[in-house]
C-alpha cells in the first residue's frame, strides 16, 4: 500500500531492520521493490508477549520497521475537551507572522536537548561524588490570564531585536546615554563603622 495512507497518528516506535546472517539477498529483494514502487508493507510482529501491527518501509538503503498503534489505542479528537472560541483577524495575522519568523526549512533534532535527562545525570554524578541530594520544593503553578495580543506583539518585537545587527544595538546605547544627558547615576554612600 502507499505509505501516505497510514496516518501519522498511528506511529508509535521506529526500529532499523537489518538482515540476519545469510539473509542479505531476501532483505534486498524486499527493500528494492518497496523503494521503487514507493509502497510499504504492513505485517504483524510479536515481541515481549504482545502482537503488534507494523509497517515496513524503505529508509535510505535499508528498511525501517514502524510499530503502529492498534485502532482501539487511538482516541478520537472529540473525546478531548475543546471549548468553542473565535480568533480575530488581528490575532491571526500576528500569530502567522510569529510562526513565519520562527520557521525553519527542516527538522534538526540536534537543536533540542533533553534537559530533564541532563539534570538527572548531574544529580546522579553529584551523588556519586558524595554530595547530599535534596529535592527542591515544587513550585505551585499560578493561573495567569494574559492579553494574547500583547504577548504576541512582545514576542515578535523581541525576535526582531535579536535579529538586528550589532551596529544598531550600539547606536541605541549611544542614544540612551544622550537622552540621560551622559550623566552617571549617583553612587550610594556607604556608612563606615
Amino acid at each position: 500500500m502507499p505509505g501516505d495512507t497510514v496516518g501519522w497518528l498511528f506511529f508509535n516506535k521506529a526500529y532499523y531492520l537489518g538482515p540476519d546472517k545469510g539473509g542479505t539477498r531476501a532483505y534486498r529483494l524486499l527493500s528494492a521493490p518497496l523503494r521503487q514502487t514507493e509502497r510499504v508493507a504492513i505485517a504483524k510482529h510479536a515481541t515481549r508477549g504482545r502482537q503488534y501491527i507494523v509497517m515496513i518501509r524503505p529508509h535510505g538503503e535499508g528498511l525501517l520497521l514502524e510499530q503502529l498503534y492498534d485502532a482501539d489505542e487511538i482516541r478520537a479528537l472529540d473525546e478531548a475537551p475543546l471549548e468553542e472560541g473565535d480568533v480575530n483577524e488581528a490575532e491571526l495575522t500576528l500569530a502567522i507572522q510569529l510562526i513565519d519568523q520562527a520557521a525553519n526549512d527542516g527538522f534538526d533534532s540536534s537543536q533540542f536537548k533533553d534537559e530533564v535527562r541532563e539534570q538527572t545525570l548531574e544529580l546522579i554524578q553529584s551523588k556519586v561524588d558524595g554530595q547530599e541530594i535534596t529535592a527542591a520544593p515544587a513550585e505551585e503553578s499560578k493561573t495567569q490570564i494574559i492579553d494574547l495580543m500583547a504577548a504576541l506583539k512582545a514576542t515578535i518585537e523581541e525576535d526582531e531585536e535579536e535579529r538586528k545587527p550589532a551596529a544598531r544595538a550600539g547606536k541605541k546605547e549611544t542614544a540612551a546615554k544622550k537622552s540621560s544627558g551622559g550623566k552617571k547615576s549617583p553612587r550610594k554612600k556607604v556608612a563606615s563603622g
